[in-house]
């Protein structure tokens, strides 16, 4: 299937949800409120992605560290995803754990 620069065959969106609800699986437990502010669609080429900012709170343990019931807002975070030959080829995701964990205090600011 092929496709013409600055679309995206119907199919991706989902494609791209199915990939993104594996990779935080994990949530759920740890962060039971968390939830995902959708911020802008990106596309270029063969690529897309989607930057995002999220919520939650953090009374479960999470990277090995007790839980602090604390809650955390606004932390950035984009995936990127390549289509080739109508499959998705490669992912990358950029998130800022580093505010994240100064929010719910796992590491605190200096």
């Amino acid at each position: 299937m092929s496709c013409a620069i600055g679309s995206v065959p119907s199919w991706v969106p989902f494609v791209l949800a199915r990939v993104a609800r594996r990779w935080v699986r994990p949530f759920p437990s740890v962060f039971p409120d968390f939830d995902m502010e959708l911020g802008e669609l990106i596309r270029r080429g063969p690529e897309g992605g989607r930057s995002l900012q999220v919520l939650g709170h953090a009374p479960g343990d999470w990277l090995g560290v007790p839980g602090t019931g604390r809650r955390f807002e606004g932390v950035d975070e984009i995936y990127i995803f390549e289509i080739g030959g109508g499959e998705l080829v490669s992912g990358l995701g950029v998130e800022d754990n580093l505010s994240r964990m100064r929010q719910i205090v796992m590491y605190p600011e200096t």
